[in-house]
């Protein structure tokens, strides 16, 4: 067990040890069946911050949302669909978070949203920006092949303020 002030190095450190190129990290409220929050845990939500900030890898916080639903039948919930959404902005971080978006997508239960943000004014061509080109291609596709998949483009007028 570590001290909570290096548990995110700890988190980090066995993630890299175990190559693993993902790691799914517990939300930080736990809520009851009625939907209301019931626990907020403060040391998650601080090895959550610490870990998406110094990771070397890709990290993301789970969000069970069946646990914020009021009470629902089994039908209901084996009916029930997923929404993901995908912010664009290129390069390797976001070529790797659609290609998980994709694959969960397979799934029709999931409702797939990729934006994509571009900046008014071009930068220069790079093999990141020939990738980024690819994958969007191919997000495309599958958008006018399975219904459960947006793909919308849009400007940034003040690309700046994003960064």
């Amino acid at each position: 067990m570590s001290l909570p002030r290096f548990m995110h190095f700890d988190v980090c450190s066995v993630t890299f040890d175990n190559s693993a190129s993902l790691i799914i990290l517990p939300f930080h409220h736990k809520w009851n069946h009625h939907g209301k929050i019931i626990l907020e845990n403060n040391l998650q939500r601080t090895v959550n911050r610490e870990v998406l900030g110094t990771a070397p890898y890709s990290a993301g916080i789970l969000v069970d949302g069946r646990k914020i639903r009021t009470e629902t039948s089994a039908d209901q919930h084996r009916q029930s669909r997923y929404h993901v959404a995908v912010i664009f902005l290129g390069e390797n971080d976001d070529q790797e978070a659609l290609a998980y978006a994709i694959r969960m997508a397979k799934s029709m239960r999931i409702q797939l949203s990729v934006i994509r943000l571009f900046p008014s004014e071009v930068s220069e061509e790079n093999m990141d920006a020939v990738l980024d080109r690819e994958i969007l291609r191919e997000t495309k596709i599958l958008s006018w092949k399975q219904s459960n998949i947006v793909y919308e483009k849009r400007l940034l007028v003040m690309a700046e303020r994003l960064l």
